[in-house]
């Protein structure tokens, strides 16, 4: 019984590591707005396993990519 505890104490540290990691490259990305970062954010929070994977595989390379093409205010 006690190795059970262990695994899900264990799974539960992993989960909250992965949704601290993801929540906060959600909101230091430069290539979202606002209301993109509060969607990802919420999306993570409700959906606290399929939220931050689908952040890290598909999210945060978007959001790199629309950082990287940005040029800066048109003058």
């Amino acid at each position: 019984m006690e190795s059970h505890i262990v695994v899900i104490i264990g799974v539960t540290v992993l989960l909250l590591a992965l949704w601290i990691y993801a929540a906060t490259t959600i909101f230091s990305s430069r290539g979202l707005t606002t209301g993109g970062k509060t969607a990802w954010a919420l999306f993570s929070f409700v959906l606290p396993v399929i939220g931050p994977l689908a952040w890290l595989l598909y999210g945060k390379a978007a959001a790199d990519r629309s950082a990287a093409d940005w040029t800066g205010p048109r003058t």
